[in-house]
C-alpha cells in the first residue's frame, strides 16, 4: 500500500511540475500593441510586413489602427464584409508550450451575425479557433482570447472581424505570442549604427533588433577590438538599446557586440561590430606672423596664453560648466603683431553634432588693432546658453585672422585657432530638503543605525550626500541610505548634490542613550591544571531606584569653598513629562545645586550664578548629565554635548557647612525634592573637567579608580546590596536614607572555551578549573548588553620525580642475535599535581650488548623529568675455549727433518660457531698469525717446524678476540694459550710439554 501511495504522489508531482513548466519560464516571442502606428495605418512595418489587414482599401477608415484615448488598437467599424488581420509567420521552432493571447472588445449593440473570431495556424496549416474566447459573436463586451500548449516550427495569428451597421465597433489589441525556450536564443543584428559606419554621433544610442526567445542582452563595448574595456558582458536586461555615458569621443573607433540570453543559456558566435564617431573639422593658422589669441575668458575659463607657439592649440582639457538659460560674458584678447587689424570669431557646438554650422553657433567678437594683448571690440560679449542646447560636453572654437573674419574650418591663414570644452547643464531644479529616518534613533555604544531618505526628490541633483557635524561638514557617505556607528550622540545631515546642489539639509540625531554594561573581574590562579577551586569574581554596577523620601547622604560638605567643580553621572527618569519642580540630582544645598525644575535642567551656585536648559530629552532613557563650573562660567552637558553656558565669574562658588552633599534628594532644599528615577555612577570633582573629558565620560560607563585629578568622591555603584554606597575616595562613602533600592535585573550566561557542555548563570564563578570563560550580561534596565572573557591560569612549575627500573639482562631470541618481547619494568614516579604521561625511547628490538633506555615523565602542567635504564642482551652461556697440545708428536731426531706441533682447541661452552685471532711464537718471535678466523665446535691448530741440531726450542700459541656468532666476546681467557718445548738433535724421544 505504501508503494502505491508513493507512486501516486510521484505522478502528482510530475503533473504539477509539467503544469508549472507551462506557466513559468515563458518569454515573449512576438508581440504587437500597435502603439508605434498612427491613426489609419492598415499594414505593419517591415519586409515582409509584420502584419496586414485585408482588404487594404475600399473601407476608408472602417478597418484600421485607431487611437482610443491614450490607447492605440485596431478597430473594425460598420463593415459590410469580413476584415482579416493576418500576422507575419512567427518562428516558434525554438520554443515549447507556446501561448497566444489577444485582447478583444466591442462598442455598441452587435447583432447575432456580428463577430470577432481568433484563429491560429501551425506550420501554415489550417486555421484553428482559439481555445478560450476564440469565437466572440453577438453582443459580448470584452474578453481575452487565448490558446495554449502550441508546438511546431511556426505560428500565424488570424483575426476575423465582421459588423454591418454604424456605430458598431469591434476592437483588438495586445497580440502576444509567448513560449518556453528550448535552446539559447540566436544572435541579433544591429540597427544603429550599421557595422562599419563612420561619422556616428558622439551622443548617439546603440540599437539592435530584438531576438525571439531572448529574455535579456549582454553588451560588450569598447575601443579595443575585443570590445571589453568599457562594458564587458554587462547585463542590460530585456532592452534593445544602449546609450553610452558620458558621450563618446570624437573621431574614435568603437567596437560592440550584443549577446542575447534566456533561461537556457546565451547565444554563441555573435559578431563584433564597429563604427567611427564624427569628427570636428580641422582649423589652424600658420606661423608666418605672431598674430594670435592671448586670452580667452568665459565663465571659469581664464586662459592667458601670451606668445604664439602654434597655429592651433588644443585646450579641450580646459572646461567650464554652464547652465541652460543663463548668460555668461566671453572676452577674447588678441596680439595683432603690429599696427594691423585682426578679426575674432567664436563657435559653440550647441547641439553637439560635431560641426559649427548650425544656426546660433557662431559669435562675432569684433576686431582689435595694433595691440599685443588687447580685447576685441565686442568683448565682453554676453552669450546665453540656448534652451535647445544638448546637455553634456561640447566644443568651443576661438579663431583670430588678420584682416578678415575667419571661418570655422579654415586652415593656413595668418592667425591662430584654440579649442575648449563647454559642459552644458540643464537649468537647475534644486533638490528637495529631504526628510530623514533612522532604523534606530537611540543605540548602544558600538551599535549601528541605518539612516535613510524617507521623502524628498533629487530633481536635478544626482545624489544624496550625508554629513556629520553640520550641513556640509564632515562627509560620511552617499546614497539613499547609509549605516552609521557613532560613539557619541551625533546629528547627521543630508542634501541633494551633483549638477544641482541643495543648500539646506535635512537632519536626524542618533543618540547614544543607554549604557553598555561595564564588566570587570578578577580570576584567581590555581595550583594545578586539574584543580577545580578556580573562581572569577565579576563586578557590575547596579542602578539605584529613588522614590520619595529616598536619598543618599555623603555626610561631608564636599562642595563648600570650591573655586571650580564638576558634577556628573548617569540618570534615567521615570516620567519626565511629569517631572516636579526642584527635583534633586546631586550636589550640596545652598552651595552647588544640580537639579531639574520641571522639564528644565539647572545648576545653581551660591556665588557663581546659575544656568539652565529646557531641552532635556523626554524619552525616559539613560543620559549622562554634567554641570561644570570653571570660575568664569557654568556649563551644562547632556550626553557629552555642551547645551548651555551661563553664570558669572567667581573665585568661590559658596561656603556653607550646614548641609552635607547628597545624591537623589536634599540638594535644592534641605529636604525633599526626591529624584523619581534611577542613577548609576556619580562623580564630584573640585576641578572643571574639559569638554573632551566630559565627552569621554558620556561615551560609556567610566569606572572611578580614585586617582583622577580633583576627584572628591567617585561612586561606581558596584555593591548591589546593603545601605552604603562606596566611594573610591576614603571618607566619602554615602549612607542610604529612606529606602533607595538596588536594581538587580541582570542575567548572566557563562560559557567555557573548548567545553560545549559548560554553562553557568551566576554572577560569579566558583569551583571551576583552569580555562577561558566568557560571560554575556544582559540588563533591560540599562539596555546595552556586554560580553567579556577571562582566563583562569595555573601556576605549577614543579617537575615530577622518576626512578628508573634496574638493569635488565636478557638472552637473544632463538636463532637471532637480538631480543624482543620482554618487559622493562616500571619506573617509580610522583608529582605534586598529576602525571599526564610516562614514555620511554626503547626500541622494539634490542641488539646484543648494552642499550640505554631513557624514561620521560610529564605532569599535567607539561613539566618533565627523565632517568635512564640499561638493557643488556647476552647469551645464556658466554663462549669459553681451552687450548692444549696433543702430547703425541715426536721429534724425528734428524737435523733438517720437520716436526708438526698440534694444539687442540676445545669449545668448553657457548655457541657452536665462533671466531678468533691467534699468534704462534718461537721463543719471543712470531712465526704464525691469523685474524678473524671462523670455527665450528672443537678445532685443532698445527704448526710445522724444521728440526735444528742441538738447540731446544719453545713454541707458544695464544688465542685472542674469541667471539661467538653474535659477536659476544669470551670473558674467561685463562686457558687461551699453551707452550711446547722441543729438544735439540740428536736427542730422541717424545716432545716434552712445557
Amino acid at each position: 500500500m505504501a508503494f502505491t501511495q508513493n507512486k501516486f504522489l510521484l505522478i502528482l508531482l510530475i503533473v504539477l511540475l509539467s503544469n508549472i513548466s507551462s506557466v513559468f519560464g515563458q518569454v515573449t516571442i512576438w508581440s504587437e500593441d500597435f502603439n508605434s502606428y498612427s491613426d489609419g495605418t492598415q499594414q505593419g512595418s517591415g519586409t515582409p510586413p509584420k502584419w496586414i489587414i485585408n482588404p487594404t482599401s475600399g473601407y476608408g477608415n472602417h478597418f484600421e489602427v485607431r487611437s482610443s484615448g491614450s490607447n492605440i488598437l485596431v478597430q473594425g467599424r460598420n463593415m459590410n464584409q469580413e476584415g482579416v488581420f493576418t500576422s507575419e509567420t512567427i518562428d516558434i521552432s525554438s520554443f515549447s508550450n507556446v501561448v497566444v493571447s489577444v485582447d478583444v472588445s466591442k462598442l455598441g449593440n452587435a447583432g447575432a451575425s456580428d463577430y470577432v473570431k481568433l484563429y491560429y495556424k501551425i506550420d501554415g496549416g489550417t486555421e484553428t479557433l482559439f481555445e478560450t474566447n476564440g469565437d466572440n459573436s453577438g453582443n459580448f463586451t470584452s474578453a481575452t482570447a487565448t490558446t495554449n500548449q502550441l508546438n511546431g516550427n511556426s505560428v500565424t495569428v488570424v483575426i476575423r472581424v465582421y459588423n454591418n451597421a454604424n456605430p458598431k465597433r469591434h476592437r483588438f489589441d495586445n497580440v502576444l505570442v509567448q513560449g518556453t525556450p528550448t535552446s539559447p536564443p540566436s544572435c541579433t543584428t544591429p540597427i544603429s549604427p550599421a557595422d562599419g559606419l563612420t561619422g556616428f554621433a558622439v551622443d548617439g544610442s546603440l540599437t539592435w533588433n530584438p531576438v525571439a526567445g531572448a529574455t535579456g542582452y549582454y553588451i560588450h563595448f569598447g575601443t579595443d577590438a575585443a570590445a571589453t574595456n568599457i562594458e564587458n558582458g554587462t547585463d542590460l536586461g530585456n532592452v534593445t538599446s544602449y546609450t553610452p555615458t558620458p558621450d563618446l569621443d570624437f573621431l574614435t573607433d568603437y567596437y560592440w557586440k550584443i549577446v542575447p540570453y534566456n533561461g537556457i543559456g546565451s547565444a554563441s558566435g555573435c559578431s563584433v561590430w564597429s563604427f567611427t564617431t564624427e569628427a570636428y573639422c580641422s582649423s589652424s593658422g600658420n606661423m608666418d606672423y605672431l598674430d594670435c589669441v592671448t586670452l580667452v575668458n568665459f565663465n571659469t575659463i581664464n586662459n592667458a596664453t601670451g606668445v604664439k607657439t602654434a597655429g592651433y592649440n588644443d585646450y579641450t582639457a580646459i572646461s567650464t560648466n554652464v547652465t541652460v538659460g543663463n548668460s555668461y560674458n566671453l572676452t577674447v584678447n588678441l596680439n595683432t603683431d603690429g599696427n594691423y587689424t585682426n578679426y575674432a570669431m567664436v563657435w559653440i557646438d550647441w547641439n553637439n553634432n560635431g560641426d559649427f554650422s548650425d544656426t546660433g553657433e557662431e559669435f562675432d567678437l569684433g576686431t582689435a588693432t595694433n595691440v599685443t594683448d588687447g580685447a576685441t571690440t565686442n568683448s565682453p560679449l554676453s552669450i546665453t546658453i540656448p534652451a535647445g542646447a544638448a546637455i553634456g560636453t561640447t566644443r568651443m572654437r576661438v579663431s583670430t585672422k588678420y584682416n578678415l573674419a575667419p571661418t570655422s574650418c579654415e586652415n593656413d591663414f595668418d592667425g591662430e585657432v584654440e579649442d575648449y570644452t563647454i559642459n552644458i547643464q540643464s537649468a537647475c531644479n534644486a533638490p528637495d530638503v529631504p526628510t530623514l529616518s533612522a532604523s534606530a534613533a537611540t543605540i548602544c555604544a558600538g551599535g549601528s543605525s541605518t539612516l535613510s531618505i524617507a521623502s524628498g526628490n533629487l530633481n536635478d541633483a544626482d545624489h544624496w550626500q550625508w554629513y556629520s557635524g553640520s550641513c556640509g561638514g564632515t562627509a560620511v557617505g552617499t546614497g539613499t541610505s547609509i549605516i552609521v556607528s557613532p560613539t557619541t550622540t551625533t546629528t547627521y545631515y543630508a542634501r541633494g548634490e551633483g549638477i544641482c546642489d541643495g543648500t539646506v539639509c535635512g537632519s536626524i540625531t542618533v543618540t547614544i542613550a543607554d549604557i553598555q554594561i561595564p564588566l570587570t573581574a578578577t580570576p584567581n590562579t590555581v595550583d594545578c591544571p586539574n584543580s577545580t577551586n578556580g573562581t572569577i569574581d565579576l563586578s557590575v554596577p547596579f542602578p539605584i531606584q529613588f522614590n520619595d523620601p529616598d536619598y543618599i547622604d555623603i555626610g561631608s560638605t564636599l562642595l563648600s569653598n570650591q573655586g571650580a567643580f564638576t558634577l556628573e553621572g548617569w540618570v534615567k527618569t521615570d516620567d519626565f513629562a511629569n517631572m516636579p519642580n526642584r527635583t534633586s540630582l546631586f550636589g550640596q544645598n545652598d552651595v552647588v545645586e544640580f537639579f531639574f525644575n520641571g522639564s528644565t535642567l539647572m545648576c545653581w551656585t551660591a556665588s557663581g550664578g546659575s544656568v539652565s536648559i529646557g531641552t532635556y530629552p523626554p524619552d525616559n532613557q539613560w543620559h549622562h548629565v554634567a554641570a561644570v563650573g570653571n570660575g568664569a562660567d557654568i556649563r551644562l552637558y547632556i550626553d557629552g554635548t555642551l547645551v548651555a553656558t551661563g553664570g558669572i565669574s567667581t573665585t568661590n562658588y559658596g561656603a556653607n557647612t550646614t548641609y552635607s552633599s547628597k545624591i537623589g534628594a536634599g540638594v535644592v532644599d534641605p529636604t525633599g525634592g526626591v529624584f523619581p528615577g534611577q542613577m548609576l555612577k556619580v562623580g564630584f570633582y573640585s576641578t572643571a573637567l574639559t569638554a573632551a573629558e566630559i565627552s569621554s565620560l558620556a561615551s560609556g560607563y567610566y569606572e572611578y579608580t580614585g586617582s583622577e585629578t580633583g576627584l572628591l568622591a567617585g561612586y561606581n555603584f558596584f555593591e548591589g546590596t546593603g545601605t552604603t554606597l562606596g566611594s573610591e575616595i576614603t571618607g566619602t562613602d554615602g549612607t542610604f536614607s529612606g529606602s533607595p533600592t538596588w536594581i538587580d535585573n541582570y542575567t548572566y550566561a557563562w560559557t567555557k572555551t573548548g567545553d560545549p557542555g559548560f554553562s553557568e548563570t551566576t554572577q560569579d564563578l566558583s569551583g571551576v578549573g583552569p580555562g577561558t570563560y566568557t560571560v554575556s550580561v544582559t540588563n533591560p534596565s540599562l539596555g546595552c548588553d556586554n560580553t567579556d572573557s577571562w582566563t583562569i591560569n595555573y601556576s605549577d612549575t614543579e617537575d615530577p620525580t622518576i626512578i628508573c627500573p634496574a638493569t635488565v639482562v636478557v638472552a637473544p631470541d632463538p636463532g637471532l642475535c637480538t631480543a624482543s618481547g620482554f618487559g622493562l619494568g616500571s619506573p617509580t614516579v610522583s608529582d605534586n599535581c598529576g602525571i599526564a604521561s610516562l614514555t620511554n625511547d626503547g626500541p622494539t628490538t634490542y641488539p646484543m650488548g648494552n642499550t640505554i633506555v631513557t624514561w620521560t615523565v610529564t605532569d599535567d602542567a607539561g613539566n618533565t623529568a627523565t632517568c635512564t635504564q640499561t638493557v643488556t642482551v647476552e647469551p645464556a652461556n658466554i663462549i669459553d675455549i681451552r687450548v692444549e697440545d696433543l702430547g703425541s708428536s715426536c721429534q724425528s731426531g734428524e737435523t733438517g727433518s720437520q716436526t708438526t706441533i698440534t694444539w687442540d682447541i676445545t669449545l668448553v661452552q657457548g655457541s657452536t660457531d665462533w671466531t678468533y685471532d691467534y699468534t704462534i711464537k718461537e721463543g719471543t718471535t712470531d712465526v704464525a698469525t691469523g685474524t678473524n678466523q671462523n670455527a665450528t665446535g672443537n678445532i685443532t691448530i698445527s704448526y710445522i717446524m724444521n728440526n735444528a741440531t742441538s738447540t731446544d726450542k719453545t713454541y707458544t700459541i695464544k688465542l685472542a678476540n674469541v667471539k661467538d656468532n653474535c659477536g659476544v666476546a669470551e670473558t674467561n681467557t685463562d686457558n687461551n694459550s699453551d707452550s711446547v718445548t722441543l729438544y735439540g738433535v740428536p736427542n730422541t724421544g717424545n716432545i716434552i710439554p712445557d
